[in-house]
């Protein structure tokens, strides 16, 4: 079993005269083509846009491999007879995070809003499309508090009430990123209890 460290520059393909019969990518950051020769230097299998963990087992007298555009450095696992293997994982290991992704794409937001007591009114907290766009909105978690006894009602309508306060934008999820088109309101309402 050899272990073999190739230094591939951008598009470069190197020859080897190693003989094998099973040929795993070990390490690989960016895509590679190998092309595995006979012992009448035929070409006998390839491996294309091959990536870690791919892997062959079938007899060869040697191999050719092919960088893409970046250079990198690739490690490669042969074996001249018997049979054995790698399962581990080069680099850091990635657990795929979709709230990550999705904050990163710029499309997860937060933010808080109040709305001061006003006597014989009832506050009104509201979010709303107001940048367009055609995009849903989506709350994931909502928590809401007050400091005295009430109720609270959740409920959608077609727009806010007629004593409105001022809209604020969502805050990015991303530290630097843009604000939401979706809007954030305080207002008040006529109630009876």
């Amino acid at each position: 079993m050899e272990l073999l460290t190739i230094n591939l520059a951008a598009n470069q393909t190197q020859q080897f005269a190693k003989a094998g019969r099973y040929f795993e990518i070990i390490d690989s950051a960016y895509a590679v083509r190998v092309d595995f020769n006979g012992d009448q230097g035929q070409q006998t299998d390839s491996m294309v846009n091959a990536l870690s963990g791919l892997f062959i087992e079938d007899p060869f007298a040697g191999f050719a491999i092919t960088n893409g555009a970046t250079p990198q450095s690739v490690t490669v696992l042969i074996l001249e007879s018997g049979r054995g293997g790698s399962r581990r994982q080069p680099g850091v290991v990635r657990v795929i995070d979709q709230s990550a992704d999705k904050s990163m794409a710029g499309n997860q937001f937060f933010g808080s809003y109040s709305a001061p007591a006003a006597a014989g009114l009832g506050s009104v907290v509201m979010l709303g499309a107001g940048g367009g766009g055609g995009k849903k909105a989506v709350i994931k978690i909502l928590s809401i508090s007050s400091s005295i006894t009430g109720s609270v009602i959740l409920m959608s309508g077609t727009g806010p009430g007629s004593l409105g306060l001022p809209t604020a934008a969502l805050n990015p999820k991303v530290v630097g990123g843009a604000n939401s088109g979706s809007r954030r309101r305080s207002s008040w309402a006529e109630h009876s209890s």
